[in-house]
């Protein structure tokens, strides 16, 4: 079955689990691309190659898995603190889950009716 838009901009496109408020948390990068928690920390440390070829990782930067743009991250005590959540995709999943219970309540209450 296939997925209408709607849906797919409410999963992560690495993991392709659905994004929610307390465990799958979207973040969103620098470039703009938006992410799961656990892929946000599942990705390794940016590596840059320096002009005298040698690599070196940066300690707090992460590689945008799209577009290859470095973002800070921040980790304290396994919580996130940067990037920041994306909050309207946030806001997107409270509606959306608070607009299905609705229609379900709106379906049981016909169903009585």
């Amino acid at each position: 079955m296939q997925k209408t838009t709607k849906e797919e901009r409410l999963e992560c496109s690495i993991c392709w689990e659905p994004f929610n408020v307390f465990e799958n948390v979207p973040y969103v990068l620098w470039c703009g691309h938006t992410i799961c928690k656990y892929c946000l920390l599942g990705l390794q440390r940016a590596v840059v190659i320096k002009s005298s070829g040698f690599p070196f990782q940066l300690p707090f930067f992460v590689t945008c898995p799209w577009c290859n743009m470095l973002s800070l991250r921040l980790v304290r005590n396994g919580a996130i603190k940067f990037p920041s959540k994306n909050y309207y995709l946030l806001w997107m999943v409270e509606s959306m889950n608070g607009s299905r219970s609705d229609n379900k309540r709106i379906t049981s209450e016909q169903r009585e009716v």
